[in-house]
């Protein structure tokens, strides 16, 4: 048998969560998956950016500390009353700054107290086997 068999083994649930407040995923580094895709549902708006950071240590939970960046172009922006419009930011392995000591990277969501939403991100592109073998332990998969 050839992987992936099914498009859910192609992909990694790497992170999943839903928002109301200010508020970082997961810590994900590339060193199974060579990129990701952060995938931004919203709900209502008071206006809300998302900006994937990228850092030298983990966990990241502070994106202004000296070991936190930008990773340059990876910002989207939802202005007050662009309710229901989902966005993608793109993220490859070789966009974070490795030579810099750049591994680890989040999303990190600024949000007013009026917004609403929730961001999966999903990996591909996997190195060795399954992509799905780089699921969150609590992933549930129907085949």
């Amino acid at each position: 048998m050839t992987y992936p068999v099914t498009l859910s083994e192609s992909l990694a649930i790497q992170s999943a969560k839903v928002f109301t407040a200010d508020s970082y995923g997961a810590t994900l580094t590339f060193d199974k998956i060579n990129q990701s895709v952060a995938h931004i549902n919203m709900g209502t708006q008071g206006g809300t950016t998302v900006t994937l950071y990228q850092s030298t240590v983990t966990p990241i939970t502070d994106k202004d500390a000296a070991t936190s960046k930008v990773i340059t172009g990876k910002t989207l922006t939802w202005a007050d009353g662009d309710d229901d419009i989902p966005g993608a930011i793109n993220v490859k392995a070789e966009e974070l700054d490795n030579a810099g000591g750049y591994k680890y990277w989040t999303w990190y969501a600024d949000v007013t107290s009026t917004s609403t939403g929730g961001i999966t991100v999903v990996g591909a592109d996997a190195r060795y086997g399954p992509a799905s073998d780089q699921n969150m332990t609590d992933t549930k998969v129907v085949k």
